[in-house]
């Protein structure tokens, strides 16, 4: 049995893809708890809480498995040290892609992003994640309405 944040998000993957494999989210998962380990917010809650709620909110609009290892993944190149070529390495060019993409992207470029609809599904994923990242100020208590928002905005 998963910790109950990871069963949730592989819950909601399931029910859109059920033959999706979620291995690689659950070690990506695993990477980032590790790598996150002893850190804290400073609300005094554990670093891993942010990356599993940006990850729940993708799982609920229904993206795909490595826009979702990319959001368990983003903050560990960044604050860890874990690097680039690691992520490459575990979970291949596709998620190490969408890593770099987020951690590049600014959050106003998110809708001139989807007018274009021209660019590849990393940048895309990359910038999704940005504007969750950036955007919201993802706590248990406001999570649907982060989901509704960001819905509304995809929208536009």
């Amino acid at each position: 049995m998963y910790d109950k944040e990871l069963q949730e998000i592989l819950d909601k993957i399931k029910k859109y893809a059920p033959s999706a494999d979620v291995t690689p989210v659950v070690k990506a998962y695993e990477l980032a708890k590790s790598a996150h380990e002893g850190v804290f917010r400073k609300s005094g809650e554990p670093y891993i809480i942010h990356p599993v709620q940006v990850a729940y909110i993708l799982s609920t609009l229904g993206l795909d498995d490595s826009t979702i290892c990319a959001a368990l993944l983003h903050d560990v190149v960044e604050d860890t040290e874990v690097t680039d070529a690691d992520i490459r390495r575990e979970f291949g060019e596709e998620i190490a892609e969408i890593v770099k993409e987020f951690s590049e992207l600014p959050i106003l470029e998110l809708k001139k992003f989807y007018e274009k609809q021209r660019n590849s599904e990393q940048e895309i994923a990359g910038k999704i994640l940005t504007y969750i990242d950036e955007g919201a100020d993802i706590n248990t208590r406001n999570v649907e309405d982060v989901i509704e928002a960001i819905k509304r905005k995809m929208e536009e």
